[in-house]
C-alpha cells in the first residue's frame, strides 16, 4: 500500500498530522498495535482532527477487539496481505464509532 507511515512512539505529533496532509489524503485509517489501548487511537484521531479544519477528509480505525485472534504485540501488516486486506474490506470503523465525548 502506498502512502502508509508508521508513528514513532504510537503517537501522531500535531507536525507529523500537518505533514500528512499536504498530500492531501481523502482518507485516513489509523491500525495501531494490538497491545495499545484504543484511547491511543482517539488521541491520534483528535490530533488529526485539530490540524484539519475545513476538510472533507474521512478517518476510520482498526479495533482490535474486533478480530481477537490475531497474535500478540502485531500490528495488522505483520500478519500478511490476507489478514491486512480481510481487516481493511471487514473491520474498519469510522470515527463517528466512537461517541463524541470520547473523543
Amino acid at each position: 500500500y502506498r502512502n502508509a507511515v508508521a508513528l514513532g512512539s504510537n503517537n501522531l505529533s500535531e507536525k507529523q498530522a500537518k505533514l500528512i496532509l499536504q498530500l492531501n489524503p481523502k482518507h485516513v485509517i489509523f491500525m495501531l498495535d494490538n497491545c495499545l489501548p484504543l484511547e491511543n487511537t482517539k488521541r491520534n484521531i483528535n490530533t488529526l482532527r485539530s490540524v484539519c479544519a475545513m476538510r472533507n477528509l474521512q478517518i476510520s480505525y482498526f479495533d482490535w477487539e474486533e478480530c481477537l485472534d490475531l497474535g500478540d504485540k502485531s500490528s495488522p501488516s505483520d500478519e500478511g496481505e490476507e489478514v491486512l486486506n480481510n481487516i481493511l474490506k471487514n473491520y474498519l470503523k469510522d470515527e463517528s464509532c466512537l461517541e463524541e465525548n470520547e473523543l
